[in-house]
């Protein structure tokens, strides 16, 4: 074979690992960009709304047990506005992660949808407590409403609470994978690289 044939072969063949190391490249940073994205707009949101929803749990809690101790009307009711105010929150935070969840690739889990539903179910059970105590203090059955905050009231925050911190750990967990698979690709993408440049060579 004649030395100009033998250049231009090599020469080509340069040039075809060249293509196929780019193309390599931008589709592992086509990918990697879709991770990173992925977190930033849906994993790191999800988890601010569930923490935001479960500080409004808190919230709510800690001003009923301070209508416990009141003994004004007027003051109940301040408690209250704060109370719907908590609740409001809650309930567009609720919606967001949800919007959050459906944006993803497969939409929302099954995991994440059961423990939403048992969330929404149990905050329904602390809704009725509530106002029962409240009606309580307001006529006066202090003792009861304080026995009642204990026993029922105090039961149902728990379990919510509990699914809270579940729904956190989970979303943790998926932005901890989005930014594991990021990585994974990248790691991917340099040990491809130095192949095809070793076959190059």
């Amino acid at each position: 074979m004649k030395l100009g044939v033998k250049l231009m072969l090599s020469f080509l063949s340069v040039i075809a690992i060249l293509l196929i190391l780019s193309g390599v490249a931008i589709k592992n940073l086509d990918a990697m960009n879709s991770r990173v994205n992925e977190i930033d707009s849906t994993w790191l949101p999800a988890v601010i709304t569930v923490q935001t929803m479960n500080i409004q749990i808190n919230a709510v809690r800690a001003d009923l047990a301070a209508i416990m101790s009141q003994n004004y009307a007027d003051e109940i009711r301040k408690y209250e506005t704060r109370i719907q105010q908590s609740l409001q929150i809650l309930q567009e935070n609720r919606e967001k992660f949800l919007t959050l969840m459906q944006s993803l690739p497969g939409g929302i889990s099954k995991q994440d949808k059961e423990l939403i539903e048992r969330i929404d179910a149990l905050s329904a059970e602390a809704d009725e407590i509530r106002e029962t105590l409240v009606k309580g203090i307001l006529n006066g059955r202090r003792g009861m409403a304080v026995s009642n905050f204990d026993g029922k009231y105090r039961p149902v925050f728990e379990k919510m609470a509990e699914a809270y911190g579940e729904l956190l750990s989970r979303n943790v967990n998926g932005s901890q994978q989005a930014a594991g698979g990021a990585s994974s690709i990248g790691e991917q993408a340099r040990a491809t690289s130095l192949i095809l440049a070793g076959a190059g060579l």
